[in-house]
């Protein structure tokens, strides 16, 4: 799932939510994974640029959380090329995501990056089957569609009763 966070001041809470529950109702029952892209030449306000995501999923969403990498082929790649400074900034997200990290080499050729994205697809596979639920579904979705099913409710009874 892609979200459009370029610029997310731009964006009023209410709407960003919107967005995500739209998103997760097209992923029924759930999604398998949540990724944060990073490319680590690009990286400016990380935490403010994805805490609107994170906060609302909330911690239950961080098992299905995974951080990508880009530009990077492994961790000893992305620790010899990126500053102390840049490692503070993504610290927040790391520890939302339990520091599961992926890495894919936009460089490679075509076929290496498949490999690559191959790859991250097994591993994510292999966390989810580890766990009770291999889907994740929100708290905001779950209670948006049990009011929307009152308000249908009450609508009905009084569609009925009139």
């Amino acid at each position: 799932m892609e979200f459009p966070l370029k610029k997310p001041s731009s964006q009023s809470d209410t709407d960003f939510k919107k967005q995500l529950y739209q998103t997760e109702k097209m992923l029924d029952p759930g999604f398998h994974a949540v990724c944060f892209v990073i490319d680590p030449n690009r990286i400016a306000d990380v935490k403010g640029k994805f805490q609107p995501v994170m906060s609302y999923f909330g911690d239950e969403a961080n098992d299905y959380a995974f951080v990508i990498m880009t530009f990077t082929r492994n961790e000893d790649e992305l620790e010899k090329n990126i500053s102390n400074y840049i490692n503070r900034k993504v610290t927040a997200l790391f520890r939302f995501c339990k520091d599961k990290e992926l890495h894919i080499d936009n460089k490679e050729t075509p076929q290496e990056k498949e490999e690559m994205i191959e790859k991250m697809f097994n591993y994510i596979d292999s966390e989810n089957e580890q766990k009770f639920t291999a889907y994740f579904s929100s708290r905001f979705k779950q209670q948006t569609e049990v009011s929307e099913a009152a308000r249908k409710d009450e609508a009905e009874r009084a569609a009925t009763e009139a």
